[in-house]
C-alpha cells in the first residue's frame, strides 16, 4: 500500500515538474517573437524625453505624519 502511494506521488510530482518545464518554454518563445516584433528604438528620440521631463517634482497630496515614532538606537 505504502509503494503504490509512493509512486502515485513519484508520478505527480514528475507531471509537475514537466508541466512546469513546458510553462517556461512556452514563455521564453512568447517573449522571444515579442522582442523580434517590437521595433527598434534609436537614441535620439529616448534622449528628447529625458530633457522635457521636469526635474522638480511637485506633489498632488499632501503627507502630514500621524505619531512620531522613536527609533531603536542599537539598530
Amino acid at each position: 500500500m505504502k509503494k503504490i502511494i509512493l509512486i502515485m506521488l513519484m508520478s505527480f510530482l514528475a507531471g509537475a515538474a514537466i508541466a512546469q518545464s513546458e510553462k517556461q518554454t512556452q514563455q521564453g518563445q512568447d517573449q522571444q517573437q515579442q522582442e523580434k516584433a517590437e521595433p527598434v528604438k534609436k537614441d535620439k528620440p529616448q534622449q528628447q524625453e529625458a530633457t522635457d521631463i521636469s526635474d522638480t517634482f511637485t506633489p498632488s497630496e499632501e503627507i502630514s505624519e500621524d505619531l512620531a515614532v522613536s527609533f531603536p538606537v542599537d539598530i
